[in-house]
């Protein structure tokens, strides 16, 4: 029977039938899944355009956007701050990340290079690297040679895009550190990227300005 208090979780019965299938149903897991797509979603439409946004907000709280639409100072109001919702923040980093590596599992190192440039702040042409550095094909490939030499694969099924292979360390104000483990069939999990977000560009532009720094082992 399912539990009837304000936040139900899992009930198994002390005794079933074998012919009949015991459905097991997590309603606080459900409420962290969909919270997430939630966040993620609304963080995606900042990014691309914040008048979708007001849409949605129109919508789900049309009196709250009403009275901040007459608000005297409505017209002042500063653009839309993606940092905000840290939750939010959270997803978008670790879906960039992923893009990441999915794109080095494939070696394919000009597609990086894209990545890291979209990822880069307004004015620079491409990613830079710790020492400041634009990355090239031919540093990404020797930056990543000590991963292939002790690894033939790297993953990129559902447990190696979870968050538990995403450290990000959000104690600074400025700067979010970022830890993107790369999954290997060993399971050793013994080389990551080493990124940066730079929180301020964030803001700023309405965007992730995420940069890669290197690879870690340990």
């Amino acid at each position: 029977m399912l539990d009837e208090s304000p936040h139900p979780r899992l009930s198994v019965p002390d005794e079933a039938d074998d012919d009949e299938p015991i459905i097991f149903v997590s309603y606080l897991l459900r409420a962290e899944e969909v919270l997430d797509l939630e966040a993620w979603l609304g963080a995606e439409l900042l990014q691309i355009d914040a008048s979708l946004l007001e849409e949605w907000e129109k919508l789900e709280q049309p009196d709250a956007f009403l009275e901040r639409k007459g608000s005297p100072v409505a017209e002042e109001t500063p653009a839309a701050d993606i940092t905000r919702d840290r939750r939010a923040l959270a997803i978008l980093v670790r879906n960039a990340c992923f893009r990441i590596v999915r794109a080095v599992a494939a070696r394919d190192f000009a597609r990086v290079l894209v990545l890291l440039a979209e990822l880069a702040p307004e004015g620079s042409d491409s990613g830079l690297n710790g020492a400041g550095e634009p990355w090239t094909r031919a540093s990404l490939e020797q930056l990543l040679e000590p991963y292939w030499a002790e690894h033939a694969e790297l993953l990129v099924d559902a447990d190696s895009r979870s968050a538990a292979r995403c450290a990000i360390d959000t104690t600074s104000a400025s700067v979010w550190l970022v830890r993107q483990v790369l999954s290997d069939r060993e399971e050793d999990y013994d080389w990551a990227l080493a990124l940066r977000l730079d929180l301020d560009a964030s803001r700023e532009q309405g965007r992730l300005i995420l940069q890669l720094l290197g690879l870690e082992n340990g």
